[in-house]
């Protein structure tokens, strides 16, 4: 990881669909931006766009959580696709 000096972390989309428990991504996102991060490199993490087949909400606010605790950088990627009223862009989002 030496040769990094900047990370985006886009993780979590596979895992709102088949439900895995949210105590799993907290432990595997926050132990990996930590050891990114000793590998003195800028780590982004990206929030997960909506899909079809899952909320991502609760996985999102894990993000969010996890760049408060480790001070990794925050990208807001899910609110691109999500109108004022809170309803996703649907004909943006892949089938």
């Amino acid at each position: 990881m030496d040769e990094y000096h900047t990370v985006v972390l886009y993780t979590g989309g596979n895992d709102a669909p088949v439900r895995t428990p949210l105590d799993v991504i907290y432990r595997n996102v926050k132990t990996t931006v930590e050891l990114l991060r000793q590998s003195d490199c800028k780590v982004y993490v990206c929030t997960i766009c909506p899909c079809r087949d899952g909320n991502v909400i609760p996985v999102n606010d894990i993000l969010t959580r996890i760049c408060s605790e480790t001070c990794a950088l925050f990208l807001d990627a899910h609110n691109t696709f999500v109108y004022g009223d809170g309803n996703a862009v649907h004909h943006l989002l892949q089938q």
